[in-house]
């Protein structure tokens, strides 16, 4: 099996890849003929659409997966931290492309984890605590940050 940094998905990305499909179809069994597609403040739904709308999580999922991994392809464009030396270079990029391999991961578990939580929502008939996903989905990208610039700005 490849490194995950050099651009290989992993068997982890893998199977990650295919609960997402499982679960949009589950999803769609589960759920009724009107499901909520948007919440207001309070986290009351107010506004009704077709089931077949929830085949956009593992879409938009994985298309940013695949996106994360395209992108792996031109280190050499991308914007370090640290400027760039004939000492510096390989770890900085190795640490980038790790990077983006944490963040492909992070997208496909969050979606997953997702998922599972409306799937849950339609077997229970309730609606709660869907808004949580925009905080947690938000910290998870923004959480691996830190680690990345304490790493480049340590092997400079």
């Amino acid at each position: 099996m490849k490194k995950c940094h050099a651009g290989y998905p992993v068997i982890a990305d893998y199977l990650l890849i295919g609960l997402l499909i499982a679960g949009a179809f589950t999803l769609y069994e589960v759920s009724a003929d009107s499901i909520p597609v948007h919440y207001n403040f309070t986290g009351e739904a107010d506004i009704y659409g077709n089931p077949a709308v929830l085949f956009f999580i593992p879409v938009f999922s994985i298309g940013l997966y695949l996106l994360l991994k395209w992108v792996k392809r031109f280190p050499g464009s991308f914007n370090y931290p640290v400027k760039l030396n004939e000492n510096n270079q390989a770890r900085q990029q190795q640490l980038a492309l790790a990077l983006l391999d944490v963040y492909g991961m992070l997208t496909l578990i969050a979606f997953n984890l997702l998922q599972l939580h409306l799937v849950f929502n339609a077997l229970t008939a309730s609606h709660r605590l869907i808004w949580i996903w925009g905080p947690v989905i938000l910290i998870s990208y923004v959480a691996p940050i830190p680690v990345y610039l304490r790493k480049a700005y340590s092997s400079t």
